[in-house]
C-alpha cells in the first residue's frame, strides 16, 4: 500500500483545521492550555466510537516499554499543544510559521539518532528546501520584540517533533484509531487537570456560539492525524512523511487564495510553494 495519498491528505486537512482554529483562538478571553485540552479531548471523543466499532484492542500490548513511551508521548504532546495554542493567541501567524518551520529538521535528526533511519544528503536538501519555501511564502521579516510567546512557539515545534517520534514507535503496537484516542485524550486530560482553575473559561465559546467552529476544527484535525498515522504505519520512514505534513502552512496559503481570494504577493507565494514541493520530490529520490 502506498503511503503518499495519506501523507498528502494530512496537511490539507490540518490546514483547514488551523484556519478554523485561528478564528476561534485569537480571542484573549480563553486560556491557551485549557483550549488545547478541551480541543484535544473533543478530537478523542469524536474518534472513540469509530475505534470501538472498527478496531480491536488487546490489553496485553501494554507492556512496560509501551506504557513508558505513552507517558513520554503524553508529556511531549501536552507541552507542545499548550505552547502552540498559547502562542497562536499572541503571535502573528507569519511568526508562528517561522518559529515552527524547523520542525522537519528536528524530526529528521531524531529519526536518524533514535529510530535508526538512514540519513541521506537528499533528505537534508529536501527538508532545507521545504523550510526555505515556507519562509519565502510567509515572508517573515522578524519581530521588533521577542516575547515569551515567541519562546513558547519555538519550543512547541521541538516538542511536537519529539512527540511525532513516539507516534511512530507506538503505532507498531496500537491500532490507528485507538492510538489517536490516546494521543489526543491523554495529553488533553493532563492539560485540563493542570489548568483546572481556568476550565470555566470554556463557557465563553458556548455563550458566543463558537462551539460549532470548534467541532468542525476537531473533525478536520482528527481526520488529519488519522491519515498521518496511517502513513506512519505504512512507511518505515517518518523522515519522509513529516516534511510533507509540515507543508500544512503552505496549504493554508493555497486555500486562502482559492476560498478567500487572497491574491496579494502571489509571485512570492508561488515561489515558496514550488520550492517546498520540489523539496518533497528530492526527499523521495
Amino acid at each position: 500500500m502506498n503511503y503518499l495519498p495519506y501523507a498528502f491528505a494530512a496537511p490539507i486537512l490540518m490546514a483547514i483545521a488551523n484556519i478554523i482554529q485561528k478564528l476561534v483562538v485569537s480571542d484573549d478571553k480563553v486560556h491557551g492550555g485549557v483550549f488545547a485540552g478541551a480541543f484535544g479531548l473533543l478530537v478523542a471523543a469524536l474518534t472513540l466510537p469509530f475505534a470501538f466499532f472498527s478496531e480491536s484492542l488487546n490489553p496485553q500490548i501494554f507492556t512496560f516499554n509501551v506504557v513508558m513511551v505513552l507517558i513520554l508521548m503524553t508529556s511531549l504532546y501536552a507541552v507542545a499543544m499548550w505552547g502552540f495554542f498559547t502562542s497562536m493567541k499572541h503571535v502573528p501567524i507569519s511568526e508562528i510559521v517561522f518559529l515552527e518551520s524547523a520542525t522537519p529538521l528536528w524530526v529528521l535528526s531524531g529519526a536518524v539518532l533514535f529510530l535508526g533511519e538512514t540519513f541521506t544528503f537528499y533528505k537534508l536538501l529536501g527538508v532545507s528546501m521545504i523550510i526555505l519555501g515556507i519562509l519565502i511564502a510567509f515572508r517573515y521579516k522578524g519581530t521588533k520584540r521577542w516575547t515569551k510567546y515567541h519562546t513558547l512557539g519555538l519550543l512547541s515545534g521541538t516538542f511536537y517533533a519529539g512527540a511525532y517520534m513516539t507516534d511512530k514507535y507506538l503505532l507498531h503496537f496500537l491500532p490507528t484509531l485507538f492510538y489517536q484516542v490516546l494521543s489526543f485524550g491523554l495529553p488533553s486530560i493532563a492539560l485540563l487537570i493542570f489548568f483546572r482553575r481556568k476550565i470555566s473559561d470554556l463557557r465563553y465559546f458556548v455563550v458566543n456560539k463558537r462551539a460549532r467552529r470548534i467541532i468542525w476544527s476537531a473533525i478536520f484535525a482528527g481526520l488529519s492525524f488519522y491519515t498521518l498515522f496511517k502513513a506512519y504505519q505504512i512507511s518505515d520512514q517518518i523522515s519522509l512523511i513529516n516534511p510533507i505534513f509540515e507543508t500544512k502552512a503552505l496549504w493554508v496559503i493555497m486555500l486562502s487564495i482559492i476560498l478567500l481570494k487572497e491574491r496579494e504577493n502571489m509571485y512570492r507565494k508561488i515561489v515558496g510553494i514550488l520550492l517546498a514541493f520540489t523539496g518533497i520530490l528530492i526527499i523521495h529520490i
